[in-house]
């Protein structure tokens, strides 16, 4: 397997949560900031504190977990879903990473 570089936070943007469309397809997230679809992973940081029910990239599409966010705290692991019933955290910024060969 060969090493890819990661470009970390290329561009943030706030996130809308959602129950029915994961982050890479929603208008109003990855395909607003991103409209050629470049980007391998997305990761979020936390503005406002609270909790934040997400779906982690390589999980089944119904499932989650939720997490307690200080402000600030940054998420570093790759999500597909950041969704809205159970999440109220404020001011969650995606940071979208591409890999390199």
């Amino acid at each position: 397997m060969a090493n890819k570089k990661i470009d970390f936070g290329r561009q943030d943007f706030i996130a809308t949560p959602s129950d029915t469309l994961d982050i890479k397809s929603d208008p109003n997230n990855i395909a607003k900031n991103f409209p050629n679809g470049e980007v391998d992973e997305v990761a979020f940081r936390v503005g406002g504190a609270g909790d934040v029910r997400f779906t982690a990239a390589d999980s089944p599409d119904d499932s989650y977990e939720t997490l307690t966010f200080i402000d600030g705290e940054w998420f570093p692991v790759a999500v597909k879903r950041i969704w809205d019933t159970g999440t109220d955290a404020t001011n969650i910024y995606c940071v979208a990473c591409t890999a390199r060969g």
